[in-house]
């Protein structure tokens, strides 16, 4: 715990947050994340004076946005590198407020003076590794904690207690009432966590799911089966691009949520999504669904030049969803003969005396031939051009 407390009066935010005011406390995730071993990102504080003025005290010492929640009960301080600090008004005690958080692990609040304050035994819980709520009236307050204990879940792969999954499903119909945008960010969250796969195949067995993708529990379960392969590939594909998988993509979804989110997805309906999904994501599900039901039908015979050709920005999608060693290997060969040209298009354009449309085709045509093999040097090119 002397560890502990010294990584909370050392990290620079906080050392400069506790000196705004002698009633400041460190609460939720920091504190469970450095006990874990984890990097965090964001602080939460909560403040007896008002959270606005300390925020606006906070940005005189570090910049950064300030952004008001929840009727300036809740006023952020957005810094660079994605480093949030936010501030929340004390209610009545920062016991009180304490028992009324989410989840226990998240209960546990530093003061300078007071040290640690755990009421709802939130150390106990992160060295048993569960996840679990006391009081019913925590759903009650904000029904999206049903879903977030499914999203920790996912993130930690730790259990929910029996009590607290009891409380969930008699309270899950009250998720009807969320915003869509806060059902979307905790599904997102839980998709992109490394335990994902546990966490949804409890969110289906407890129906969560319905309020979130309704009315496709069997095809979502099959489709969880199939993510377990999709893992499997995620170690397959080149460095360069296991890089960034953990990477934002859009909306809090890196791009390794994203492929998983394209799988369990594969045909369910856009309508009966309960998600706020951009214009974009929605056009990256409709086309792996669409290369899923063709490789079901088509099987070897699926024409992958066409399939790569149309979609070249999610190839790597593309090769995981399908699990399939065949696709990746004419992925690794569609991307070696787009980056490796026998030809460059002038030397193509001064051969053919094409431009436009009809040298677009001609281009075209190269690429499809060496994928099959048909053409595999610069005479069988040259060959080519003077045959159009």
């Amino acid at each position: 715990m002397n560890a502990l407390t010294k990584k909370i009066k050392s990290d620079r935010f906080c050392k400069e947050i506790f000196r705004l005011d002698k009633d400041i406390y460190l609460v939720g995730g920091f504190i469970r994340d450095s006990v874990l071993g984890r990097k965090a990102v964001d602080r939460d504080f909560i403040v007896s004076k008002d959270p606005r003025e300390i925020a606006e005290r906070a940005a005189g010492i570090f910049g950064g946005t300030i952004v008001s929640f929840k009727d300036d009960m809740t006023i952020r301080l957005a810094l660079d590198k994605g480093v949030t600090l936010d501030f929340t008004k004390i209610v009545k005690d920062i016991n009180y407020d304490l028992s009324f958080r989410d989840i226990t692990i998240n209960s546990i609040a530093f003061g300078v003076d007071e040290g640690f304050i755990d009421p709802m035994s939130g150390f106990s819980d992160i060295e048993s590794q569960v996840i679990r709520t006391d009081r019913k009236e925590s759903l009650l307050k904000d029904p999206l904690r049903c879903l977030r204990a499914y999203r920790f879940m996912g993130e930690l792969g730790w259990k929910i207690s029996p009590d607290t999954r009891s409380m969930i499903t008699e309270f899950r119909d009250r998720l009807s009432l969320v915003p869509v945008e806060r059902i979307t960010l905790e599904f997102f969250k839980m998709m992109c966590g490394k335990h994902f796969t546990d966490a949804l195949d409890l969110c289906i067995k407890d129906g969560i799911i319905d309020y979130i993708i309704s009315n496709n529990n069997n095809i979502l379960t099959d489709n969880t089966m199939k993510l377990l392969e999709v893992e499997a590939f995620f170690d397959k594909l080149p460095s360069s691009f296991r890089k960034v998988l953990d990477d934002i993509y859009s909306s809090h979804l890196t791009f390794r949520g994203l492929i998983r989110l394209e799988r369990l997805l594969f045909g369910v309906a856009i309508g009966s999504i309960n998600l706020a999904i951009s214009n974009l994501i929605e056009r990256r599900l409709i086309r792996s669904g669409k290369f899923l039901a063709d490789l079901e039908k088509y099987g070897e015979d699926l024409d992958l030049f066409e399939v790569f050709f149309a979609s070249p920005d999610m190839i790597y999608d593309l090769v995981c969803i399908s699990a399939s060693n065949v696709v990746m290997s004419g992925a690794g060969r569609f991307l070696k003969i787009r980056d490796k040209k026998i030809l460059s298009t002038d030397e193509i354009m001064e051969l053919s005396g094409m431009s436009g449309e009809r040298l677009g085709r001609l281009l075209y045509q190269i690429d499809r031939e060496r994928f099959y093999g048909t053409i595999r040097t610069k005479k069988h090119v040259i060959d080519m051009i003077s045959s159009q």
